[in-house]
């Protein structure tokens, strides 16, 4: 697959020259029979994973996009979050929104877990206060919450949950 310039141009501005590039990632394609049980997540922020299991934040911003380009996703709050980040992240929510996230306690009983779906489709651009013009905005829909969340090891990005922890979220949905 060729590489466009602009995106080789964006990772040499972002990790300096390729041999310090991070590993490319195995990305599965899902239209293979072999696929047919393979579950995607990403894991992002509390703050932002509230808003989005909400239906209130429509756009994750990323850098780079992800195959295949939609689908739907478990969403995972990060393990690592402590109360100053917490503090921090809610400067970035307007007042109407921010007082539908919950204190920091009780999100902080979440973090490491997988906590419901949502839908997405990976932009090039979107018209969303919540875009901030990154490269790709995955664009979220449908979010359901799952009843009993469950610790998984996350990981940045989107990545392939193992089947015993996809089936976890299946049989809650």
């Amino acid at each position: 697959m060729d590489v466009p310039d602009w995106f080789v141009e964006h990772l040499k501005r972002t990790w300096g020259e390729p041999k310090s590039w991070p590993r490319k990632r195995q990305v599965r394609e899902s239209d293979s029979e072999s696929d047919k049980d393979v579950m995607r997540a990403f894991t992002v922020k509390p703050v932002w994973g509230w808003l989005i299991m909400k239906g209130i934040k429509d756009v994750e911003n990323r850098w780079n996009g992800v195959q295949p380009p939609k689908g739907v996703c478990a969403v995972s709050f990060s393990k690592t979050y402590g109360r100053a980040e917490h503090e921090e992240l809610l400067e970035y929510v307007d007042r109407k929104n921010r007082k539908l996230i919950p204190p920091f306690e009780e999100l902080k009983k979440l973090c490491g877990k997988v906590v419901g779906i949502v839908g997405y489709e990976v932009r090039t651009s979107y018209k969303s206060k919540w875009w901030n013009g990154e490269d790709f905005a995955w664009v979220m829909s449908n979010p359901r919450w799952i009843d009993k969340p469950f610790a998984v090891k996350g990981f940045i990005g989107m990545w392939t949950m193992k089947p015993a922890d996809a089936k976890k979220v299946m049989v809650q949905l």
